[in-house]
């Protein structure tokens, strides 16, 4: 079957025709590219208009576009029950870069929650660079809820003091 021929070509190894494999190789590798390219032009901002583009982000990410931060108030009923530790807001952003949605994933308390929740609310970040459609973008905020030398505060991961700089403040 080898030596054989269809139409006068020769035939692979699979018993398809040089031209046909070499054109699926081909059709392959194109799509590949447009793929890639659309990808890229997206990213890039030169998707064309009336496109919307979506990206995740680290919190690092979403918090460099911030451009007020409305930090939780602590509530009075968690203090006085010496409730502490970590709220983990997923923050969702238009194309303008306003938010959208604020889902709590993580909180000690209901009333932390409800605190995080109003505070990213409030939260303006910088509307998006690009010109005709923005980039509507989600991920994750942070806050610590702490007690420190006997004074409850909310800080952010940036602000976090070290261990070093905890046991140099006694």
């Amino acid at each position: 079957m080898r030596n054989s021929r269809r139409n006068g070509e020769p035939l692979n190894k699979t018993g398809k025709t040089a031209s046909i494999t070499a054109f699926r190789k081909s059709l392959i590798h194109q799509i590949v590219r447009l793929v890639f390219l659309y990808s890229a032009a997206s990213l890039t901002g030169f998707a064309q208009t009336g496109q919307d583009v979506s990206g995740m982000t680290d919190e690092t990410g979403l918090r460099a576009i911030i451009s007020k931060l409305e930090f939780p108030i602590y509530p009075k009923l968690d203090i006085r029950n010496r409730i502490t530790g970590v709220a983990v807001a997923q923050v969702s952003l238009d194309t303008h870069h306003r938010v959208a949605q604020v889902d709590v994933l993580q909180a000690p308390s209901e009333s932390i929650s409800t605190a995080v929740r109003d505070a990213i609310q409030k939260t303006t970040f910088l509307p998006s660079q690009k010109t005709d459609d923005g980039i509507s973008l989600t991920g994750k905020i942070s806050f610590y809820f702490v007690r420190l030398h006997g004074h409850f505060l909310v800080l952010n991961p940036k602000d976090t003091p070290s261990f070093d700089q905890l046991l140099n403040s006694r």
